[in-house]
């Protein structure tokens, strides 16, 4: 049996790693799909595939 999984939620027409990406998965009929985690400087982990904001967000300081 394979599964389709949706890379970042179904991120070709959503913003990657998002809530609207996670459902739209699902609705498109996807078994589930794959999210990235990354850990902020004090511990919180946060649903981003960068280790910055730079590319989804144009943000470039580090905090």
């Amino acid at each position: 049996m394979s599964l389709i999984l949706g890379h970042r939620g179904l991120s070709t027409t959503h913003l990657e790693n998002s809530l609207d990406a996670f459902r739209a998965a699902l609705a498109a009929g996807m078994d589930g799909f794959e999210l990235d985690v990354q850990p902020t400087r004090d511990g919180v982990c946060l649903v981003l595939h960068d280790e910055t904001l730079e590319r989804t967000s144009g943000i470039s300081e580090r905090r």
